[in-house]
This record gives structure tokens, sequence and C-alpha cells, in this order.
């Protein structure tokens, strides 16, 4: 069984439809020349923009080496050809972590919904 099946059957929580479009994405990109557009994906399988992202999601979890950038999807065949992807996911990270910082702050500044005890009755505070 070649590495890339046995990591497809064997990704954590992935039905066997999903299981078999992820298959159908890693034959396509494997044969492709150059990188494949979600739209090329969405196109040739009729699977929405949505599920090929969280299908190449289950794909890159379970060890498989699909590097992306602004021109699509590709197939890695060396390290260097992820350095790209990890380095952009890597700055997502960072971005959304600033959004987390940011909200934070923001919910601190926010005064709590009326309070209601066990009963349903509103509840005054007086600690402040």
């Amino acid at each position: 069984m070649p590495l890339t099946d046995y990591l497809i059957e064997h990704a954590p929580g992935v039905s066997d439809d999903d299981c078999a479009e992820m298959r159908l994405i890693v034959i396509h990109l494997d044969g492709a020349r150059g990188q494949v557009l979600s739209s090329e994906l969405e196109e040739e399988y009729g699977i929405p923009g949505s599920k090929v992202r969280a299908l190449i999601h289950h794909l890159r979890c379970s060890g498989v080496p699909i590097s992306s950038g602004y021109r699509g999807y590709s197939l890695a065949e060396t390290p260097e050809e992820l350095d790209t992807t990890i380095a952009h996911l890597g700055e997502r990270i960072r971005s959304m972590q600033e959004v987390v910082d940011g909200l934070y702050r923001a919910r601190a500044s926010l005064k709590p919904k009326r309070q209601y005890d066990n009963h349903g009755e509103f509840r005054l505070d007086f600690s402040e």
C-alpha cells in the first residue's frame, strides 16, 4: 500500500467518502505539472471550496506533503518546497494570535450582562 493511501485511510475522524475525495485530490496533484488551483479541484470533482480546504487540511495533518501558494496546491517533493508554506502558516498563526489578544483586551473593557440567580430573579451586583 502506498504511503499516501495509508495516511488517508488512517486519518482520524474522516469518512469513507472523504477518504475517496482525498485520494482523488492527491492523484490530481501528483499528476499535475505545477500548482493546482482550488477552483480547478472544485470544478473537476464537484466539491465546494470549503470542502477542498477541509480535505487539504486532513491530508496535511495526516502527513501528506501538500504545499500551497497564490497559484494553488502541489505535492512537495523536497523539504524546501514546504518551507514557504510552513512560513506562511506560521505568520497566519501569529496574526490570529494578535486578533485573539485584541479581543481579550476588548472583552475586559465590556460590562457583563445582568446577573440572575438560580430562580431567574435579577440579582444586583454591589461589588463596585
